[in-house]
Formats: structure tokens, sequence, C-alpha cells
């Protein structure tokens, strides 16, 4: 019956609205990674986009994350992209991405955010330069040293007092996590359960540098 495709084809023709995505908010930080394998501190970028769109979420089809002048992107979509749920919002974004050089530049970026249609919209955010009077030096080198036996404590120098320890799995799934304000620390205070400590693949520390406004991060650090 005729009739019947065209009104499937009209009911189909009303539901894609071809909405353009909005972008309410980003969050940026940057990072310094102290990198075991390259025993050396570098800048890394953090960045989430708030994504709304009247089609949904799914017809989402990439985030592009764009520095003009050093000639830089990072593509994101659902093959590498991380999504988190927030009450009543939905972000879309990455880590610690890596820039060459590893130096993060200040300035003017942008985002763009695309549908599967080929909608797009963009959104300019900054950088802002390191505070006056803080050093452009990523700090001293940094020591972590692991115990023969996994019952004793695990100690670092040269990685702030405040920190977060997390605990991650095979996967890179978390396991748990503690803080403290010593530069030692027991396994068995970042995982209580016996059965999950098992688990742990390697070590992770973070903490928060105030005065550059900054992240700092090391690791991960092998447990076995």
């Amino acid at each position: 019956m005729k009739w019947m495709g065209l009104a499937l084809l009209g009911a189909l023709a009303g539901a894609c609205t071809n909405s353009q995505p909005q972008v309410p908010q980003i969050m940026t930080q940057v990072n310094r990674v102290w990198s075991p394998p390259a025993s050396a501190w570098e800048e890394r970028l953090t960045v989430f986009v708030q994504v709304t769109n009247g089609d949904g979420l799914e017809v989402l089809d990439r985030v592009q994350i764009v520095n003009d002048e050093d000639r830089l992107v990072f593509i994101l979509d659902k093959s590498n992209w991380t999504r988190v749920e927030r009450t009543g919002e939905t972000w879309f974004g990455a880590n610690n991405l890596r820039v060459p050089g590893g130096r993060v530049s200040s300035g003017n970026w942008r985002i763009l955010v695309s549908t599967r249609a080929g909608l797009q919209v963009e959104s300019p955010f900054v950088i802002p330069p390191a505070a006056p009077g803080t050093s452009t030096s990523s700090g001293s080198a940094l020591r972590f040293n692991k115990p023969a036996n996994p019952q004793k404590a695990f100690t670092f120098t040269g990685f702030p007092a405040d920190v977060l320890v997390w605990a991650l799995g095979a996967q890179g799934e978390v396991l748990g996590q503690w803080k403290t304000t010593n530069n030692s620390f027991l396994l068995a205070q970042v995982v209580p359960l016996p059965a999950l400590q098992a688990r742990v693949k390697s070590l992770i520390l973070y903490s928060y540098d105030k005065i550059r406004g900054q992240g700092v991060e090391a690791g991960p650090f092998e447990v076995k």
C-alpha cells in the first residue's frame, strides 16, 4: 500500500530534525605528568566538553580539539573519547592528551563538535599562561620505590606531599584509592580487600598544584 509507505517516510523525515549540537560548557586543565619510561616530566592537556543535541547524543560523530597556531588537532570519537554522565549533563573528552615537545601552548584553542549528518558547532577556549612568579620548570626528578615485599611500604620523593594514590587493575580499572600527606603508603591502605590487592597491576600518584592551577600526576608504576 503506497500511502502507508509515504506515511512512514514522512514520519521518518519528521523524526530526523538534524539538530545542531550545542556546547554549554568546556572544562580544561593542564597536567604535569611524570612518565616512568622516559624518567622525565611533561605537560599534557585534559579537555572535556558538555554537549547537548535535540536529536540525542548518539548522533555525535566526533570532537576535535584544535590549536591553529601549532597546527595541532586531536580527533576524538566513540573509539577513544571518554563519556562522563553527571546529573543532567553529558560530557565528552579525554585526559592527558600528549602534545609535541611535552609543553602545552597557552593562548587560543577551539573545539569542533560534529554530528553524523555533518552539522557542527565551534567553541573557543583559552589556556592561560603560567601564573606570574612561577617557574616553568616541571620540578625535580621523581623517585618511586617498590618494596621487595608487597606488604611493606611504597615510598616516593620529588612529588607533592598532598597526594592521592590510585590502584589500577590490568584493564585500567580503579580498584582503590588513598589520600595521604606522607611520602609512603601500604598497598593495604589503598586497596583494603585482600582479593582486590592480588588484582592490582599498577599505581598512580596525583596531586593538584594550586599555584600553577595544574594537576600533577606520576605513573603508572608497575606493582608486579
